[in-house]
């Protein structure tokens, strides 16, 4: 279950000024809350957890175009970000943390993927990327790097193969059913 030290600790990281869409709460309003009623949120929190539903208010949002860069009339210099609800996710946010801190905890995550991850940097790939150029420049042998951006890497994930490994590394069916419910009913326009 959702504890109030969970509620207590991630609403601090909830940041201002941020966009909210259909509920009209705010992360300020939210975090004012926290303070006033944090068993309201271990409470709503909890429930959502043993129905396996999100809500699906937190599944709405709307989808706003931020200019990347190049010619601001080619559509693809653009990316689209989704205004959802703040309360939804502050929701997420939670079980971000406990699935981070499951992977983590059983080391199911290769050392060699650092992206969003707590305590690993991008400098210490480029520390590891520098000094095997200096070793094999000293040796004077050939050294070959590939370096791969994929465009839209998220939109183009095969959502169902990283549930089924979920369930091959141990996560909860509850768990995996609250992500299912999550993912098959979010809805930008």
């Amino acid at each position: 279950p959702v504890s109030l030290e969970e509620v207590y600790k991630l609403s601090k990281r909830l940041k201002n000024k941020k966009a909210s869409a259909n509920d009209s709460l705010s992360n300020e309003i939210i975090k004012l809350a926290v303070e006033v009623m944090p068993s309201y949120f271990e409470k709503l929190f909890n429930k959502i957890l043993s129905n396996g539903h999100f809500p699906s208010l937190w599944s709405k949002g709307f989808i706003v175009p931020i200019y990347k860069s190049g010619s601001n009339i080619d559509p693809n210099n653009y990316r689209g970000i989704c205004i959802s609800s703040c309360l939804g996710k502050f929701f997420t946010l939670i079980m971000n943390e406990r699935l981070n801190k499951y992977l983590d905890e059983n080391n199911i995550m290769s050392n060699c993927q650092i992206g969003f991850r707590k305590n690993y940097r991008t400098a210490d790939h480029l520390l590891v990327l520098k000094t095997l150029i200096d070793y094999y420049k000293s040796k004077r042998k050939p050294i070959f790097a590939c370096f791969i951006d994929f465009k839209k890497a998220y939109d183009s994930v095969w959502r169902e193969s990283l549930f089924f490994k979920l369930i091959l590394n141990g996560c909860s069916k509850r768990f995996i059913r609250l992500m299912l419910s999550m993912y098959s009913s979010y809805d930008c326009s």
